[in-house]
């Protein structure tokens, strides 16, 4: 059974908020690799997908364009981190 990428997605955020106090702040480009990861292993292990949306091969790495397009980049906390949007938002939702 395959499940919602953008639910996957919000376990692999929950997941970071969990591995220390303030939550690790993940770009969205460490967020499309993770999925591109657990996906890959998902396959491997159990022979099936993990979720059924396409992953692309973009000029910077994979991407699932549905979770890409679910991540605002005009969110009024963007500025939390100098380097990378936060893609904590996704949690809010």
């Amino acid at each position: 059974m395959a499940y919602p990428v953008l639910s996957i997605a919000n376990k692999i955020l929950a997941y970071g908020a969990a591995a220390n106090d303030e939550g690790e702040l993940f770009s969205n480009m460490k967020l499309q690799k993770l999925l591109y990861y657990v996906q890959g292993f998902h396959i491997a292990v159990f022979n099936r997908p993990l979720f059924n949306e396409d992953i692309e091969a973009w000029m910077y790495g994979p991407v699932v364009p549905a979770v890409y397009e679910s991540v605002s980049y005009t969110h009024p906390r963007a500025h939390e981190t100098g380097a990378y949007l936060v893609c904590r938002l996704l949690l809010e939702k």
